[in-house]
């Protein structure tokens, strides 16, 4: 009865109206108190830290991270898709069961295992950036106050140290909130179009999504946040780095999701085909 009344209570919060604005907003006010409480110098050489262990992780480390989430991070954590009675471990297992069980029904590309592979791996990337963003979130409190004490002590004199300027230290922990924020949004932009497919579909090929995820993909959809258009500018910036091509075909990530969880949203799993797989 207890957890029935917490799921009650979560599930009310959850449905507030902007709630994801509201999270947003409270991620800037704790990163401007940091800020505050860090003074400018200890805030400006976190948002340094920051923003380069972003820009390696993105242009060095996103591909290899891609490459494991692809292949053996589900498995690594015992984390398994239930699609009608088959199981998947793996981001292509489960979109290769939903197809497969629906080939007939999809269009032409979704024939092709090449497409299949692309349609997946580019959406593990978008899972491992999620992953990324989560670790320089981390890490980078962590490494930037070491190093700050092991180099920067040395760089800046004692008395030019002391003088905290704490507003402009507010101003850097408010900065670095804000971009990690939209590097957040890069994912959830990505896969939005299939939350909403997701949250209101009917087919059987979603009975691993129950009620309680249903209701953290629609609370967490950024398309229900005032900053959505700014995100859906920043994705179109940053849109090849989620391409995947095929038969020099070019497809973006958002859009073929789109695409495919508005086909199958409304389809019945066929089980007779998934027991010959």
């Amino acid at each position: 009865m207890i957890l029935a009344d917490d799921f009650s209570i979560i599930g009310f919060i959850l449905s507030f109206p902007y709630f994801l604005d509201i999270i947003i907003v409270l991620f800037l006010l704790v990163g401007a108190s940091i800020g505050y409480a860090r003074g400018f110098w200890r805030g400006t050489f976190n948002l340094i830290v920051s923003i380069i262990l972003l820009l390696i992780s993105w242009s060095v480390l996103l591909e290899p991270l891609a490459i494991f989430v692809h292949t053996r991070l589900f498995t690594q954590l015992g984390i398994t898709f239930k699609v009608g009675s088959s199981e998947a471990t793996s981001v292509e297992e489960l979109i290769r069961l939903m197809v497969d069980a629906h080939l007939e029904e999809l269009p032409e590309k979704f024939a092709n295992p090449q497409y299949v592979t692309g349609l997946s791996y580019s959406l593990s990337k978008a899972i491992a950036w999620f992953l990324v963003v989560l670790a320089v979130n981390l890490l980078s409190w962590i490494l930037s106050g070491i190093l700050y004490f092991l180099i920067m002590r040395l760089i800046i004199p004692d008395k030019l140290r002391k003088i905290k300027l704490r507003l402009l230290g507010a101003i850097m922990g408010l900065l670095q909130t804000v971009i990690v924020v939209f590097s957040y949004m890069i994912f959830f932009s990505n896969i939005s179009p299939a939350m909403s497919k997701i949250v209101e579909c009917g087919s059987e090929d979603f009975t691993w999504c129950n009620d309680n995820i249903r209701m953290v993909l629609e609370a967490l959809n950024p398309y229900n946040s005032m900053l959505s258009p700014y995100v859906t500018n920043l994705q179109i910036t940053l849109e090849n780095k989620f391409e995947f091509v095929v038969d020099e075909v070019k497809y973006n990530l958002d859009d073929e999701l789109q695409e495919f969880f508005d086909l199958i949203s409304n389809l019945n799993i066929n089980e007779e085909e998934l027991a010959l797989l």
